[in-house]
């Protein structure tokens, strides 16, 4: 685990294309089955594969007002 956090790293720029719906459900999967405090979840996770509303999304986040 520790050689996984060593190698983590930011992506800032995106490839233009899709991710395979097989990584997207091992992906669910592997969110369901996260571990929370007393089990509790507090998490609601969307995706997004619609290119437009994830650009509209990301402007209403960006102007959202804190």
């Amino acid at each position: 685990m520790i050689e996984l956090l060593r190698k983590r790293r930011s992506i800032r720029v995106y490839e233009d294309r899709k991710i395979e719906p097989e990584k997207i459900e091992i992906l669910k999967e592997a969110l369901l089955r996260s571990p929370s405090s007393r089990n509790i979840n507090p998490w609601e996770f969307i995706f997004v594969d619609d290119k437009e509303l994830l650009i509209d999304s990301d402007h209403t986040i960006l102007n959202y007002p804190s």
